[in-house]
């Protein structure tokens, strides 16, 4: 399994602060209609159209997620393995938090989940077993530990994101 990794969708009037003298400044993923290119730090690179987006750090989620409003921040595109899971600034969510004196995750980014589906094997100080179900159907976009004593994780889900396969 690969990292997974965060792009925050920015304008292309900061493209000079992105590309300098022809090569990228800091990790950049281009989409042109459902085509998407990955560039790295020092590649050469000459913007020919599309929407631009800046890498982030992946556990700042509260810059992603609005906790209160339960909705997405701003605009952006996590990939993960072979995926590209876009978000859209508004779009609302299912937040959900599993804490325990030791949690497994159950399902990995991108998975389409439907209503009672494990989400979390819950290891409880008593030494008993529990399971986190989710409460709705949709696709789990984003999870991340948030808290070590006991664990904690943060699990996102949406019906309304975009996934798109990559190459």
């Amino acid at each position: 399994m690969k990292i997974s990794r965060l792009f925050y969708r920015t304008s292309t009037n900061f493209i000079d602060d992105l590309i300098v003298n022809g090569k990228v400044t800091v990790r950049l993923l281009v989409r042109r209609n459902n085509s998407i290119s990955i560039h790295h730090p020092g590649d050469e690179f000459k913007f020919s159209g599309g929407i631009i987006y800046v890498q982030g750090v992946y556990d700042d989620y509260l810059r992603l997620i609005d906790l209160e409003a339960g909705s997405i921040r701003e605009d952006a595109c996590i990939i993960s393995d072979n995926i590209a899971i876009f978000l859209y600034k508004g779009e609302k969510i299912l937040l959900v938090e599993v804490s325990g004196r030791k949690v497994v995750p159950l399902v990995k980014l991108g998975e389409k989940i439907s209503s009672g589906s494990k989400l979390a094997m819950i290891f409880t100080g008593k030494r008993e077993v529990r399971y986190y179900r989710s409460d709705m159907s949709g696709i789990v976009f984003y999870y991340s530990q948030i808290d070590n004593k006991p664990e904690k994780y943060l699990f996102a889900l949406s019906p309304h994101v975009e996934v798109i396969h990559i190459e």
